[in-house]
């Protein structure tokens, strides 16, 4: 075959042979460029497609704090049960944050419900710790030695009663039989119509100027 000029050399072409940046993306064959052809650090953001890096091209343990948007983890990316008292702040749970009903006396430390934290009239007798169920006319007495040191108790001297009318006090009933142990005032007399009859076990204390009629 006839040539113009110089005949090609037999050789194959070496780097030595192509100039400095003269090959451009036209020249080289499609899907041929491996990962060893590549420089180390020689890719960066504007060689990655947009939405190209997924989970399987992230190494375990590498998305850090830094990484990740301010606001951008929702409760769609919490685990059920996941967040528990080391990742709350001091003094974030705040009554917005608890559901109604859900602080009960597990959750109150011991001794903190004082006056400001009760209600008016939130106090009835069944929030008392009184020893007996009362009755009618009965007192609430201390009775150290009883449970709660409360006790319901019937008082040694009847309620004046009479005349048709509750200002009318005409007549006063007492008791035919002591069966409490009973101390009268100190500074004061006491009268009883008789006859009376003191239970076993049971004492009237008088105390030293005070004096204790039966009439």
């Amino acid at each position: 075959m006839p040539y113009f000029g110089s005949k090609p050399a037999s050789t194959i072409l070496s780097g030595a042979n192509i100039a400095d940046d003269s090959i451009t993306s036209a020249k080289v064959v499609d899907g041929v460029i491996v990962a060893a052809d590549l420089a180390a650090n020689s890719v960066d953001s504007s060689e990655l497609v947009d939405g190209s890096i997924d989970t399987s091209h992230i190494g375990a343990l590498q998305v850090t704090t830094a990484k990740i948007a301010a606001d951008a983890i929702d409760g769609t990316k919490l685990a059920d049960d996941a967040v528990d008292s080391e990742h709350y702040t001091d003094g974030s749970i705040d009554n917005a944050h608890l559901a109604a009903n859900s602080v009960d006396s597990d959750q109150y430390v011991d001794g903190s419900i004082d006056l400001a934290h009760m209600s008016s009239e939130s106090v009835d007798e069944d929030n008392l710790y009184i020893s007996n169920a009362g009755s009618n006319d009965q007192f609430l007495q201390k009775q150290s030695g009883n449970s709660g040191g409360l006790t319901w108790a019937t008082p040694s001297g009847g309620g004046a009663t009479g005349g048709g009318t509750p200002t009318e006090q005409i007549f006063l009933e007492t008791e035919t039989t002591i069966d409490q142990t009973y101390t009268i005032s100190s500074g004061y007399n006491a009268s009883t119509a008789g006859p009376v009859t003191i239970a076993s076990g049971v004492t009237v204390t008088i105390p030293s100027g005070s004096v204790w009629v039966i009439i």
